[in-house]
């Protein structure tokens, strides 16, 4: 056995092992570095020189989690430690060996020269960079080098640590790296990469940027290691196609089913019957014409009685499995079976939350369900099962190399009761809760202060890109893709702005104001909003002076929605939709001081069904409905005060439209709807479209 010495520890590591990497080392030439100039990434210990204690240091570390490798073992800074920073190493350690292939060649990749300051703020108050293993104190920190070899000033290894005594007008210019580090414990909220628990003011913010043509990441998930091949049906009991599988033991307290699991950067789904729509794990609870329709008998807010169903599926036994029941307020309820009576096929499971009025709320000739957890149902790619009683999580690979990894963070950015920052630039990914966010404390109305947020990136998080309380808070020119709930939140608060962003595929609601006055909905572009419960854009509970202007929603449910709200002025939108365009939900008798003025003027809104594209409540008699288009239904559907509006039926779109498949909505003044540009009631045009 080899003995060594790293960190004041004595360990041992058997000569097969070392072996087996240097047979690696010589079957994967084409992953290896060219030249010791690319190897400095490699000297753990830092010494100067690749020697023995570098390889023992690499080979000791592989041989645990990988996800807990500390991400100064990314020796080829391919953005994970894997097989492959080993055999790096090793390489490196040859070319140390060998002095005739040394080459005068900087000693780290290419960088921008040292004393360029182009792109970067005046004053940098720190840097960021997650390739460091301690701060660069005394303003050592190296640009170029990336180390604490210069003096470019001060630097940090993590946001938490540089942030800690930000002071009004701190700049901190973050380098581009993935963040993986949980830096902050919310208790029962779980842990956040950073807590912004900072104050700036409003002429001297606080801000965290990009550095210059560089695009950090700040990553939620964790990897899953100690994967086995199943080999028996022993091994695997109750699969059928065991073969197919792979399976580990489950460590994490957070459950597979209470979070998100990924392959690469492809999101799984516990495996369902039927399946998701289309293999899509976003819309997992969408229901559709194959899910089952519920049957009256047996029907309850904690019962569900299908014995034929049940029986098909020839199941040792449905307790533990998920029920997938989609009834009440257009909501699919995930409930897990407790009891089954195989007598009579009744599924029973802890109760419904329902209305009052439990009549209404449960509806068998619409209500449908689907059931998913058994390793029966596990018969796709990208399909997992998770077995309670055992803590193993069994999957069926996408492809021969799987790169599983499952959200763990619950927060990118905490930012409680910040005041004053900017976050600029940056990419959140993979987090459990929010990319940005905090939650209403019980003793305040409003939370965080005057937060900007811009020319940042969010995907792939689960309940909501950007979910804050406060006020004066700004979201802009952000790009938000799939995420399992709203894109941008904001709540319980004053002259709060959301402008220029663009979302896809976001599941839930994408843009969201709910409590706040004096503020606004701009410019904004969504596609893709098909979630269960998923509208455009939506205004709730106590919005008040509202403006929603300029915003293209497209194949989208409901592209905007408001309920107990006042004062909202809705103009120059263009809305398509298979369903209502624009729907105000409640009735004002019923809550008269929620609801005031709405004005909806100068948009286009085309219904693909034909009917009418605008549901406001008859008694909704404060309002205006003026100088729109509207593509479905006639005019006398639509009963709001209303006045020069164009009305027209999906077969007129060619003419009235003629490049309206480019998205392009301007009206052709020498077409038959010419007469649309100058009836409006100031003489100019109809929709949000001026005529040429």
């Amino acid at each position: 056995m080899f003995s060594k010495v790293i960190g004041g520890r004595v360990d041992r590591i058997g000569r097969s092992s070392v072996f087996l990497l240097f047979v690696l080392f010589f079957s994967y030439q084409s992953a290896l570095p060219q030249s010791r100039g690319e190897c400095s990434s490699a000297d753990i210990d830092h010494s100067g020189v690749i020697d023995i204690i570098d390889i023992f240091a690499f080979i000791d570390q592989f041989g645990r989690p990988l996800a807990d490798a500390p991400d100064s073992f990314d020796a080829n800074r391919d953005g994970r430690f894997d097989i492959f920073d080993v055999i790096f190493s090793i390489n490196c350690f040859v070319l140390s060996l060998n002095p005739q292939e040394e080459e005068p060649a900087p000693t780290s990749p290419p960088e921008p020269p040292a004393d360029s300051d182009e792109g970067l703020p005046a004053h940098v108050t720190a840097f960021v960079d997650g390739r460091l293993t301690s701060p660069c104190v005394n303003n050592t920190y190296s640009r170029a080098e990336r180390r604490c070899t210069g003096s470019d000033g001060p630097a940090f290894p993590t946001v938490q640590e540089a942030i800690t005594s930000a002071q009004p007008g701190d700049t901190f210019v973050v380098r581009e790296y993935t963040y993986r580090e949980s830096g902050y414990d919310l208790g029962s909220r779980g842990t956040a990469t950073a807590s912004l628990d900072v104050e700036g003011t409003e002429s001297q913010p606080i801000t965290l940027q990009a550095y210059p043509e560089e695009q950090p990441i700040f990553e939620g998930r964790d990897f899953i290691s100690n994967w086995h091949r199943c080999r028996t049906s022993s091994e695997c009991p109750g699969f059928l196609n065991y073969h197919d599988l792979i399976f580990t033991d489950w460590t994490s307290p957070l459950l597979p089913n209470s979070t998100a699991l990924y392959d690469g950067d492809t999101r799984l789904y516990l495996a369902q019957e039927p399946e998701p729509r289309e293999g899509n794990s976003l819309y997992f609870d969408r229901p559709y014409e194959e899910w089952e329709p519920v049957r009256a008998q047996g029907f309850s807010v904690t019962t569900l009685q299908d014995q034929a169903y049940f029986e098909s599926f020839q199941l040792p036994t449905w307790i533990g499995v998920e029920l997938l029941i989609n009834t009440g307020n257009n909501t699919t309820y995930t409930r897990t079976i407790e009891a089954f009576n195989s007598s009579s096929g009744t599924a029973s499971f802890e109760q419904l939350t329902s209305p009052d009025n439990a009549t209404w709320f449960l509806d068998p000739t619409q209500d449908r369900f689907a059931v998913r957890n058994h390793p029966q149902f596990l018969d796709t790619p990208g399909e997992y099962y998770f077995d309670s009683a055992r803590s193993r999580l069994y999957y069926f690979p996408l492809n021969e190399q799987p790169e599983l990894s499952f959200a763990r963070r619950n927060y990118g950015f905490f930012v409680g009761a910040t005041r004053h920052v900017i976050v600029d630039g940056l990419e959140f990914c993979g987090y459990r809760l929010h990319g940005i966010g905090n939650y209403s404390l019980s003793s305040r109305a409003m939370d965080a202060f005057g937060l900007i947020i811009r020319n940042s990136l969010f995907s792939e998080i689960l309940d909501g890109a950007v979910n804050i309380y406060g006020s004066h808070l700004t979201a802009e020119r952000n790009r938000i893709r799939k995420t399992s709930d709203e894109g941008i939140f904001f709540s319980n608060g004053t002259n709060n702005v959301i402008r220029s962003n663009e979302l896809q595929d976001v599941a839930g609601t994408n843009l969201r104001l709910y409590a706040s006055s004096d503020s606004e909905i701009v410019d904004n572009v969504i596609v893709g909003a098909r979630g269960q419960h998923a509208n455009g854009i939506t205004t709730y509970l106590g919005c008040d002076h509202v403006l929603i202007q300029g915003n293209l929603v497209y194949d989208s449910n409901i592209p905007f929605t408001f309920k107990q709200s006042s004062n909202l002025t809705v103009r120059d939108n263009i809305f398509f939709s298979d369903a209502v365009a624009i729907a105000g939900w409640d009735k004002p008798e019923e809550d008269p001081e929620s609801y005031g003025h709405v004005d909806i003027h100068h948009n286009t809104l085309i219904r693909w069904d034909n009917k009418m594209p605008i549901t406001v409540a008859d008694s909704f008699t404060d309002s205006r409905v003026d100088n729109n288009i509207l593509v479905g239904g006639s005019p006398s559907l639509l009963r709001t005060p209303n006045s020069h509006n164009l009305f027209a039926t999906v077969a007129d779109l060619d003419e009235l439209f003629p490049h309206h498949e480019d998205l392009d909505l301007s009206i052709d003044p020498s077409g038959e709807f010419s007469n649309a540009c100058t009836m409006a009631t100031d003489g100019s045009y109809v929709g949000a479209v001026p005529c040429d």
